[in-house]
């Protein structure tokens, strides 16, 4: 759906994005907002911009179904020519040469975190908002362009903090942060952004700009040195599912399966709230720690949740609840449960599931049940599946605690 654009002063306009419920990024999204900023240059070039988001989330990030299966396609140009285009929009509103507000109206993760922080000034509704950049935690690199831009929004060791540790923060901590400059009650949230924009009147718009130009150009300078590493992220990223792809050993570290769990679901929260997906978790405290790939356990957990909501996606007639829960069980191995309260599995298929290339699904995260079912069993645990009562099927894997070494694969 075309983002609308409204003019709200005389030198503001408030750009909504609406591309779909939690403005997921995918090319619908990037060909929205280059048709509404194309707008913007031609029918609008006496105003500033306020940028918004639609209900509880600001933007959820990368659309996950569709860039994974993308990964999974293992097409090393495809992955490289979407990288471009996700960089030269970014770049986009970054250099955009009039004043630029976002009012954030919700939760900002990954890649609507970089929306965010492109604008020039941000303004945030009070409330439980979350930010976050996950991308470390699950073993996907930052880019360089996206590093450069998140220290001159906040500075070295803020930006450092949140990309490299993966935490969500809430409001409170964001604005400690610099990420939201302002908040205010969510009923004035656009007045205060248009209010802001219109700071600069149009008669100043050629000062601004080359301000603007002059603030940005040691970050220019070195997003334009660093691109040959921009250019092997897209490689490395490939690479890395590659290595997921194939059967190989394990690197393992100790950590805590918890915190991987929480990792997964802050990532994904966005993604599976937006297909009404209740989330509920019961997580043992004081768990032992395990040996483990942790980029592979987290892809596993992931590839689990993400198949328990695909399997609600036809309930209407109760809540579709998935619940993640984590113990020892009786032999002293980690246990995880996740489960969906979905339409099941047909019984004439059940014991197919694990099979290589098997598949209910015409697309998905390319990974599948058996590359799970491998990862877990390389890890000396075994993964299984069994039909929950009334509704759904649960999914269960064990791993062996730290100071009990993996079985061989």
């Amino acid at each position: 759906m075309p983002w609308t654009i409204e003019r709200k002063h005389d030198h503001v306009v408030v750009v909504t994005m609406n591309t779909n419920k939690v403005n997921a990024q995918n090319p619908a999204f990037f060909a929205d907002l280059h048709a509404a900023f194309d707008r913007l240059e031609t029918e609008f070039d006496d105003c500033a911009v306020v940028l918004t988001g639609t209900g509880k989330v600001f933007s959820a990030g990368l659309d996950l179904d569709h860039h994974f299966a993308m990964f999974a396609r293992r097409n090393l140009r495809e992955i490289n020519d979407w990288f471009a285009a996700y960089r030269a929009t970014n770049l986009r509103l970054f250099t955009y040469p009039r004043p630029t507000v976002a009012a954030i109206n919700g939760h900002a993760y990954a890649g609507g975190f970089i929306t965010a922080i492109v604008s020039d000034y941000r303004i945030a509704m009070e409330g439980a908002l979350q930010f976050a950049l996950n991308e470390v935690p699950i073993g996907i690199p930052m880019p360089a362009v996206y590093c450069e831009i998140i220290k001159y929004a906040i500075g070295t060791l803020a930006a450092s903090e949140f990309t490299l540790f993966g935490q969500v923060y809430d409001l409170e901590t964001a604005s400690r942060m610099g990420v939201v400059q302002k908040t205010v009650a969510s009923d004035q949230l656009l007045n205060a952004a248009v209010a802001w924009a219109a700071h600069v009147t149009p008669d100043c718009y050629p000062a601004y700009s080359f301000s603007k130009r002059a603030l940005q150009a040691a970050t220019m300078a070195a997003i334009d040195a660093a691109a040959r590493l921009d250019r092997d992220h897209a490689g490395e990223v490939f690479v890395r599912i590659r290595e997921l792809l194939k059967h190989r050993t394990p690197e393992h570290a100790t950590l805590g399966i918890n915190e991987a769990i929480r990792d997964v679901l802050a990532l994904t929260g966005s993604a599976l709230r937006s297909r009404s997906v209740v989330i509920q978790t019961t997580l043992a405290a004081d768990l032992p720690l395990v040996s483990g790939d942790r980029v592979q356990l987290q892809q596993v957990i992931m590839n689990l949740a993400m198949n328990g909501a695909d399997a609600m996606s036809s309930v209407t007639d109760r809540p579709r609840l998935l619940r993640v829960g984590s113990k020892v069980n009786d032999e002293g191995s980690i246990e995880v449960r996740i489960a969906d309260s979905g339409t099941g599995i047909d019984e004439a298929i059940r014991h197919r599931i694990f099979d290589p290339l098997f598949t209910t699904k015409p697309a998905g995260m390319g990974m599948g049940l058996s590359m799970c079912r491998r990862i877990i069993e390389a890890h000396g645990g075994q993964l299984r599946a069994s039909p929950c009562t009334p509704h759904g099927t649960e999914f269960r894997f064990t791993i062996p605690g730290s100071n009990k070494p993996p079985m061989p694969a």
